[in-house]
Order: structure tokens, then C-alpha cells, then sequence
């Protein structure tokens, strides 16, 4: 089995632009990942949010005996991204500037984000998570596991994340490893908290979310599903940034590649049999007017003798 691609977007929150966005995410070929970058911490949340994805993605050998290891190369690059980017806004006279710096060195306040990150190998999801960013799983229109979460109320205000600073570091993210049991269909879903809930809500009220999450192919459909759930929709979904990704979980090309020259074989075969069906028939056909032709100059011949 492999993984193909559906959907992956983000988008921001209503009256801001997408430069404002904290969430992240990454798709690569059986690596997927997204992020929220906690806006009530350090400088830059959205960096943060973005190294990771893009780390796991890159690396995704991260295990609850090298986590912390596994974090300390992108905490460096984030101080080093954060600085450039005050040192720069600060220089185009971007009011922003003050606030991120005060964060950074007085308040010494590190970025926050929560995370949920999966390879697919060997038929199982190895997933790391950490905060209420979710991943569901659909297999023949039934939604059969959801993680961390399995129900709308578990939501809170307050979660769990992966920070900057390595001393900062206090909660141990999760690793499950998920078989993928063979079905007709099976999809996978990856949503930062608000949209995750909004997904709950709809589960638990018997809409067909399913349908419409795997059915969403451009941003604009995405955006307009997003827009329209946060005005006029029941249940409503709460202002925040959001961050989709939705993948298949198919046979292997080779696999599909091996069926369709098996299929070929077989249509080429039948093709074959009914030709030579058709052949006999009409080596039978000819044969049979050869007799008469004969038999019919014969019973000329013994006429004429006779006469």
C-alpha cells in the first residue's frame, strides 16, 4: 500500500491574512505532518510550526527515546530564523519587531506548537503527537480511530506542545503505531484543534462529513467549506486558523501496475480464444462445403456413366 494525496491546505482566521496563519503542514511521499503554533507564546509561533513539519518530514526517525535529540537542530534554527526576522523588521521600521523582541530576550518565552506527524511503512502509521491536533481514519465510509481525541469534549483551552527552548521542553509527545487493515477504501484526515472539533461535531450529529473532506480538491473549495461553516452552519466552527490534510491509502503502483498486465494478459488470452474459436468454425464451415461440392460432382459423374 502507498499513500496518495487528496487535499492538503491551510487558512487563516477571519479578518486576517494568510501571513498571520500559524498553522503548518507537509506532505512528502509516505510522510505527512501538521503543526499549530501557540499564539500565546514566543516569538513566531509560525516558524516554529513550520520547522517541525518540515523536519519530521525530512527526518521521521523521531522515538521516545531520541525526542529530544530529534528537536535540537530546528530550536536552533528557529533562534537563528527569529533573530534575522526581528533584526529585519525592525530595519523596514515593521512595528512587530518590538513585541517578538521583548518576548525573546526579556521574557525569554518559547514557541510553542502542538503536532501530529505520520510515516506510512510496512501497512502500519507510525505517528508522533503531542497537543489536540487530531488524525482520523476512515475505512469504507466508517470512521474506525481518531487520535488523540475520540470525542468533541475532550477540548480544551489549555494543551500540550513542543517548544523552542530545550529546557522548556516538559511534555513527552505519544507514538502509536496503527495497522492499516485492507478495505475497499481507507482515509486518512490530519486537522489542527478547531477544525478537529468541528469534525467531532459533525460525527456526533450524523452529517456527512466524510463525504464532503474527501471530495474538497482546490483551496478555494476548501476556504468556502471553511467560511461557511464559521457563519452559517450547525455545529459552527470557532474562528481560528486551520490546517487540513487528507490522503488515500491505495495499493502500490506496482501492485496496480502487475494487475492491469495481468488484466491484459487475460483480455489478450481471451482475444486469442475467440480467434482461434472463430477459426475453427470456420475451418469446420469450409470443410463442410468442400463435402457437398464434392459429393455433388460425384452424383454428376455416376448420372453422365449411367447415360
Amino acid at each position: 500500500m502507498e499513500i496518495v494525496h487528496v487535499f492538503s491546505g491551510k487558512t487563516n482566521k477571519e479578518k486576517e491574512s494568510i501571513q498571520d496563519c500559524q498553522d503548518a503542514l507537509q506532505v512528502k511521499t509516505d510522510c505527512f505532518a501538521i503543526a499549530d503554533g501557540a499564539s500565546d507564546g514566543g516569538a513566531y509561533p509560525e516558524i516554529w510550526a513550520d520547522l517541525l513539519v518540515n523536519h519530521f518530514c525530512e527526518k521521521p526517525n523521531i522515538t521516545n527515546k531520541n525526542w529530544q535529540e530529534w528537536l535540537k537542530p530546528i530550536q536552533e534554527s528557529w533562534l537563528n530564523d527569529v533573530k534575522e526576522k526581528i533584526k529585519t523588521n525592525k530595519e523596514n521600521k515593521n512595528p512587530s519587531w518590538f513585541g517578538n523582541h521583548k518576548k525573546l530576550h526579556e521574557k525569554k518565552l518559547p514557541a510553542g506548537s502542538t503536532f501530529i506527524g505520520a510515516q506510512f511503512k510496512e501497512n502500519r502509521l507510525h505517528v508522533t503527537l503531542i497537543g489536540d491536533s487530531c488524525m482520523f481514519i476512515w475505512q469504507d465510509n466508517e470512521l474506525v480511530k481518531s487520535m488523540p481525541y475520540t470525542k468533541s469534549t475532550e477540548f480544551s483551552g489549555v494543551t500540550k506542545s513542543f517548544v523552542s527552548f530545550e529546557k522548556d521542553n516538559k511534555f513527552e509527545p505519544q507514538f502509536i503505531q496503527y495497522p492499516i487493515q485492507k478495505a475497499k477504501e481507507t482515509y486518512c484526515v490530519l486537522a489542527t484543534d478547531a477544525f478537529a472539533k468541528w469534525i467531532f461535531e459533525n460525527v456526533e450529529t450524523k452529517k456527512s462529513i466524510f463525504e464532503r473532506l474527501i471530495n474538497i480538491s482546490t483551496q478555494n473549495q476548501f476556504e468556502e467549506i471553511v467560511a461557511s461553516a464559521r457563519v452559517s452552519e450547525i455545529p459552527k466552527l470557532e474562528n481560528d486558523d486551520v490546517a487540513l490534510i487528507v490522503v488515500k491509502i491505495s495499493e502500490t503502483k506496482r501492485k496496480v501496475e502487475q494487475t492491469q498486465k495481468l488484466t491484459t494478459k487475460n483480455k489478450e488470452k481471451l482475444q486469442e480464444s475467440k480467434s482461434t474459436i472463430q477459426t475453427k468454425k470456420q475451418l469446420k464451415k469450409t470443410k463442410k462445403s468442400f463435402r457437398r461440392r464434392i459429393a455433388k460432382r460425384l452424383k454428376m459423374f455416376f448420372k453422365n456413366k449411367e447415360q
